[in-house]
């Protein structure tokens, strides 16, 4: 007997997506194995028209890596395709950890959600208000 098929997800396209560009990366990882992880995913956030993409890390570590991946990737990846990729100072990426004070995590989060950006400082984390 067949078995009724089950309506697929709205989102589950963005879902398979996401879950092709964080497969295992076979190199050495560090800032390399980031930053091929970070162009696969600005593709697909490219290809679907993403505004915002919110990634979690098992590991400190790699949260940190994947901000300043996302930074550097993205003004690489503007400067090959300018038509495609947004300019990189349109680009913000951040990390937080659990032992941050609530206030800092708040004000990235703040930060995450605006529309704009914000100025940022030279570690591309917000600057404080004037």
């Amino acid at each position: 007997m067949l078995q009724p098929r089950r309506p697929q997800h709205p989102f589950q396209r963005r879902i398979d997506l996401w879950q092709q560009a964080v497969q295992p990366v076979r190199d050495p990882g560090g800032l390399a194995g980031q930053d091929h992880r970070t162009r696969r995913l600005s593709r697909a956030a490219v290809e679907e028209r993403l505004r915002r993409v919110l990634s979690f890390h098992s590991r400190v570590g790699e949260a940190e890596a994947m901000a300043v991946a996302v930074r550097l990737t993205a003004a690489r990846l503007a400067g090959d395709d300018p038509e495609a990729f947004p300019p990189a100072p349109h680009v913000w990426s951040a990390w937080l950890c659990g032992e941050y004070a609530p206030a800092h995590r708040r004000q990235v989060l703040e930060e995450f959600a605006r529309d704009f950006l914000a100025e940022q400082d030279a570690d591309g984390h917000p600057a404080p208000p004037r």
